[in-house]
Order: C-alpha cells, then sequence, then structure tokens
C-alpha cells in the first residue's frame, strides 16, 4: 500500500476522533496564538489585506473563529473555489451560510456572484506536515498547484500537533508552508503509534 495513503488514512481517523471540546479548545487557541505568530509579512497582511481561509472538513482544525477576528479587524476572508483542476479564492463571510454552497466534494464553498480575489496570506489545511512544513494534502494538488502559481503570498499550515510527524514521504511537488502552527490538542493515546510504520 502507499505510504502517503497509510499516513492518511491513520491521522484522518485520528483527527476525526478529537473530543468536541477539546476541538473548540484548539480552535479558540489557534484563533489567539495566530496573532502572536512574529512575522514582520504577518503583520503587513493583517492591516488590511486579505487572507485565504478553508471551511473544516473531515475532522480539520476549525478556522471559523479565526475568520471571525480577521473580520473584526478590517482583514478581507476569502475562502476556496474550485474550478476545474485548479483553486480560486471568493470573499464570503463564513458565518453567512447563504453565501455558501456544497461542492462535488461536500465541502462548502462560497456562491459564483461573490468576487474572486488573490490572497496576501493563505492557510493551509493539511492531513499532515513535516516539522519543515511540507504539506501532505488529500492528493488532489489543487494547493500545490495554487502554490506554484501564486510566490509571492505567506502560507501558514495549520493542524493539530499530532498532525505534525518527521516520517513525512514526500515529493518536490509537494507545497511547504512558510510557517507551521500546531495546535496542542488531547487525543486518544491508542492512536499515538508512530505515524509512519
Amino acid at each position: 500500500m502507499d505510504d502517503k495513503k497509510i499516513i492518511r488514512d491513520k491521522i484522518r481517523a485520528m483527527r476525526r476522533d478529537v473530543d468536541p471540546e477539546d476541538a473548540a479548545y484548539a480552535a479558540d487557541l489557534l484563533s489567539e496564538l495566530f496573532f502572536e505568530i512574529p512575522d514582520e509579512r504577518l503583520r503587513r497582511v493583517l492591516s488590511g489585506g486579505t487572507v485565504a481561509l478553508y471551511m473544516p472538513f473531515d475532522g480539520e482544525i476549525d478556522v471559523i473563529p479565526l475568520a471571525r477576528k480577521l473580520l473584526s479587524q478590517g482583514v478581507t476572508t476569502v475562502f476556496p473555489v474550485i474550478v476545474g483542476d485548479r483553486m480560486i479564492f471568493r470573499a464570503a463571510d463564513p458565518d453567512k451560510k447563504e453565501l455558501f454552497a456544497e461542492s462535488r466534494y461536500g465541502i462548502a464553498e462560497p456562491i459564483p456572484d461573490l468576487p474572486e480575489l488573490t490572497p496576501d496570506l493563505v492557510i493551509v489545511p493539511a492531513v499532515a506536515f513535516n516539522e519543515e512544513g511540507v504539506r501532505l494534502g488529500m492528493g488532489a494538488g489543487y494547493y500545490d498547484r495554487y502554490y506554484k502559481a501564486h510566490q509571492e503570498a505567506v502560507y501558514v499550515g495549520v493542524c493539530y500537533d499530532m498532525q505534525v510527524t518527521s516520517d513525512l514521504p514526500f515529493d518536490e511537488d509537494d507545497m511547504a508552508a512558510d510557517i507551521l502552527l500546531p495546535i496542542d490538542v488531547k487525543y486518544d493515546e491508542d492512536d499515538e503509534e508512530d505515524i509512519g510504520e
């Protein structure tokens, strides 16, 4: 079996098993720690820039509390839309459900009426990262292709700490986040086996 598939299956199961209270705590913690990242590029983005987030799916860490804080500070929030084999971003408030429709992957996407914008900073979800920020996604390559075409943006990888592993197989086409922000969360210790086994 493919090593990436083994890791995907294990970590997706682990993050789905995170207790709802722990998941809510981690989401709130993420929304605080993000603003403490000591990076001048991030400071500039927070002065009226545009930040891309995602609609949480399949146990991904929830970035909606972060989106709310960004909006309250005058930052424009955008969310991904899949168009053919590429990904674009449209501006939307995640609390306005009428602005979203379910995609073919079962993930909420902003509706076509909303403006397409190019983000200054991209919050990147993943199945796993290694310590250098190299990302293992779901395998479709949307974020990898977007990253290659938009090198000027700042990429911040967010995840639970259990999703960071040194045993991550990767290819030269896999993107690496500029900043990695893993959030500590309690989870079932029975799943704490070596991810790369």
